[in-house]
């Protein structure tokens, strides 16, 4: 509405524009036709659309334009449908995926098995080490001070899983092997462990995206709607997945300020 004012015998005329009020107009001009303009509605809400259908059914009004929905519950036999001159197609606007923050990508370069493995092999060594030392049968020789506790043998193990050197390197012969075969292990994972966290600071990875209703039906994605459109979308939708989506999604609000929702998206 750009305009409205009080004539003498207390009417008011209200001067509209729009695509639709301005199509309207054009018909008027050509047919020679002066239009006057009953109070508009300025929000997209279901009772003023109720309201103004009423209004063409009692004769208060001979033609109602503007955002009017072509369903059964509207258009009845009362009324005749001009050819549409705008069509509006629904469609649901998704979040792209986001990329994957880097603690993360390194919490995912193994699975939960594969992290619950390594853990379960740096306590199992720790223990092999700690027995290899302190053996009835080991040498009187040995002076490797830095296996004689677990304590020792834990950090030692560390070292070797993180590729540091360790302070001292074992004596005995049967200490010597099984950290030879633990520093094969650790130096296999460690490869592996590189080669993933290059190809991830090479092309980071994202979230998967959604491809099916379900997953957004199940996710944290707030779904934003207007009532309105919820109304005749359950009327005119007949696809029982967007019929279930529409009726179980618990995350969703109301944005009947379609400026603030147009501002979101």
């Amino acid at each position: 509405m750009t305009e409205n004012y009080t004539q003498n015998d207390g009417t008011t005329v209200y001067k509209l524009t729009g695509m639709s009020v301005d199509i309207l107009k054009l018909v008027c001009e050509k047919m020679n036709l002066t239009a006057l303009f009953l109070k508009p509605s300025l929000k997209l809400e279901l009772n003023s659309i109720v309201k103004h259908i009423t209004q063409l059914e009692d004769n208060l009004s001979d033609v109602l334009a503007g955002l009017v929905p072509l369903i059964p519950v509207i258009v009845t036999s009362s009324f005749d449908a001009t050819i549409p001159y705008m069509h509006m197609n629904v469609k649901m606007l998704v979040p792209c995926p986001k990329a994957i923050a880097g603690p993360e990508k390194v919490l995912t370069t193994f699975s939960l098995s594969v992290w619950l493995t390594k853990g379960f092999v740096l306590l199992l060594i720790t223990a092999v080490f700690w027995c290899a030392f302190n053996v009835p049968y080991q040498s009187v020789c040995n002076n490797a001070h830095t296996y004689q506790s677990l304590s020792q043998c834990f950090h030692n193990a560390w070292a070797v899983f993180v590729g540091v050197s360790v302070p001292q390197r074992p004596t005995s012969s049967t200490l010597r092997d099984f950290f030879f075969i633990y520093v094969c292990f650790c130096f296999a994972i460690s490869i592996l462990f590189q080669v993933f966290l290059l190809s991830f600071l090479v092309e980071p990875n994202y979230e998967n995206k959604f491809e099916r209703l379900d997953q957004l039906l199940n996710s944290h994605v707030v779904y934003d709607y207007h009532h309105l459109h919820c109304c005749y979308l359950q009327d005119i939708i007949s696809y029982p997945e967007i019929v279930k989506f529409l009726e179980d999604k618990k995350l969703k609000e109301d944005r009947s300020d379609i400026r603030k929702c147009v501002e979101k998206i």
